[in-house]
């Protein structure tokens, strides 16, 4: 049974609204990963929430942002990636994340 938020039925189309200013133009932006707070029910409604009220969130990078862009549109973060794959080695062998 689906309810309102599910995160399998919920669809959110939120503008792209620069928040951010881009410090360094020959830096590409980069999409982060971050990890969804355990009072939250999903990361897509939180950061959802994080988005619409210009709340900053930590990657797992470990970069503070403000979340304003659509993520698909840019490359993941190196240093993010690297930490994702470091939680899965760690919960795989039973170790706290």
């Amino acid at each position: 049974m689906s309810t309102l938020l599910d995160p399998a039925v919920i669809t959110i189309d939120l503008p792209d609204i620069e928040l951010d200013p881009i410090t360094d133009p020959a830096d590409p932006i980069k999409a982060h990963m971050v990890s969804c707070p355990p009072e939250w029910e999903s990361s897509e409604v939180w950061l959802a929430h994080a988005r619409l009220n210009r709340l900053p969130v930590k990657a797992l990078c470990g970069v503070v942002f403000v979340p304003s862009r659509n993520p698909m549109r840019h490359p993941v973060c190196d240093p993010c990636i690297d930490e994702f794959k470091a939680r899965l080695e760690r919960a795989s062998k039973g170790e706290p994340a």
